[in-house]
Order: structure tokens, then C-alpha cells, then sequence
């Protein structure tokens, strides 16, 4: 029996480090936050996409989604057709929703925030729009002004058709390069998934952070079986004024 043990001995030690690799995502990684939040509500929501597939939003209500940020539009060519449907089963459940534009860089900003007003209703009770700026250059920056000047529009045009100043989703990179000093008026909603709590390296304050992209509800039937985890810096009230 001894010799048996050690002839697999190998094996078994791989299997037992997958075992607990795998509890530590389902159990640690999709709950993961540290923010000191003793004098504020835990305010948690998530941002979605069709990614995601079916979403059992009655399921993201019970676990205490209050807030839900929705994929509908990427450049100027690509419209999520699971949007409204998603924004409309998530509002049923009392969950409040804000759409987000992808930003492309290469892409005319006019047209790109043209889209995003089609596929977009205005509607009351809604959060502002979201401007998702990913996958900049950080060291050609040979479009660097091109590229502000075009984040700069489609927020000036968002801002006019919904009556809302909208949100920026950056990380801390593209933060630190494109945004800082910048754009003053939009909310940030900063992506970190190390920090204890963030900070923004011009002092500005954050608004929504995302905390983790490895969150495990197990209500979602698509091709990405996690869910983006997010916080709102602040309590509920606070939420919601950003929906008047």
C-alpha cells in the first residue's frame, strides 16, 4: 500500500493544489473587498454583458445587487442586443441600471456616441452613461490629444442627451495618463483588483470601483460564467441621486 501511495503521491499533491486553487476562486476571488466601510452601506452592484448569457436578475436581487452597468454599444459598429432586455429584467427587480459605451480610440467619437444614443432610451430613473476607455496606448502616444479631444466630445454629447454628466471606467494606468486633472466633472469608476481600497493619484475621489472581475453568482447561462463585482462609494441615498 506504501509503494502505491508514493508511485501517486505526485499526482495526488497536483490534484489537492487544484482542489483548493479552485475553492479559493469560487469562495475568495469572487468576494474579495477590503474597503472600510463602517460608516457607509455596502453598496454592491455588477456590469454585464452578453457575455454573460441568460441572467437570472430575481437571483442578483436576492444577493443583494442594487446597481447594474450594462454593455450597449462598443465603437461605432456594435450594438448589444441583450441590452434593453437586460436593463428591463434588472429595473423589474428593483435593480438600478446604467448603460456603457466602449470606447474605441480609433473609432469617429461622433459616430460612436451616436450609436449609443440609438440603442440607449432616455429614461428616468436611470444612472448617467458610462464612457468605458480601455486599451489605450500608453507608449505611442502619438494620437495622445486626438484621443482626449474624442473622449471629451462623446462626454459633451452624452452630458447633452441625457442631462447627466457621464461616468468614466478607466484603470489606474490610463487614468493616471489620459484623466487626471482632467474631465473633473465626470464620476470615476476605477477597475483595482489588489488594492485595499483605492486611490486616485491626483487625490480625486472615486465614485464606483470595480473589485474583482472574477465574481461567481452562478445565475448567468453564457459564454463568461463570472460577473464583474463593483462598489459604490457611498450609501443608498446617494445612489439614487444620481438617477434625478
Amino acid at each position: 500500500m506504501l509503494n502505491i501511495f508514493k508511485k501517486y503521491s505526485f499526482w495526488i499533491a497536483i490534484v489537492a493544489i487544484m482542489l483548493l486553487l479552485l475553492t479559493w476562486i469560487s469562495l475568495g476571488a469572487s468576494t474579495k473587498y477590503n474597503l472600510d466601510q463602517s460608516n457607509k452601506e455596502l453598496i454592491r452592484g455588477v456590469d454585464v454583458s452578453s457575455y454573460q448569457g441568460e441572467i437570472n436578475w430575481e437571483a442578483f436581487d436576492a444577493q443583494d445587487i442594487r446597481f447594474a452597468f450594462i454593455k450597449a454599444t462598443e465603437g461605432s459598429y456594435y450594438a448589444d442586443e441583450t441590452f434593453e432586455k437586460n436593463a428591463e429584467a434588472a429595473e423589474r427587480h428593483g435593480i438600478y441600471v446604467g448603460a456603457y459605451l466602449f470606447f474605441d480610440y480609433k473609432d469617429d467619437a461622433q459616430k460612436q456616441a451616436e450609436l449609443f444614443i440609438k440603442t440607449v432610451p432616455k429614461k428616468a430613473k436611470r444612472l448617467p452613461p458610462v464612457v468605458d476607455i480601455e486599451n489605450l496606448p500608453l507608449d505611442d502616444l502619438s494620437s495622445y490629444d486626438e484621443t482626449i479631444s474624442k473622449i471629451n466630445s462623446i462626454v459633451i454629447q452624452l452630458k447633452e442627451v441625457y442631462g447627466k454628466t457621464p461616468i468614466l471606467y478607466i484603470n489606474h494606468n490610463i487614468y493616471d495618463t489620459y484623466v487626471a486633472t482632467r474631465f473633473l466633472d465626470c464620476p470615476i469608476w476605477i477597475s483595482d483588483y489588489t488594492s485595499a481600497e483605492p486611490s486616485l493619484s491626483d487625490g480625486r475621489k472615486w465614485t464606483f470601483w470595480q473589485y474583482s472581475n472574477r465574481g461567481l453568482l452562478f445565475e448567468t447561462k453564457g459564454a463568461e460564467r463570472f460577473v464583474d463585482m463593483n462598489l459604490f462609494n457611498g450609501n443608498i441615498d446617494s445612489l439614487k441621486a444620481f438617477l434625478n
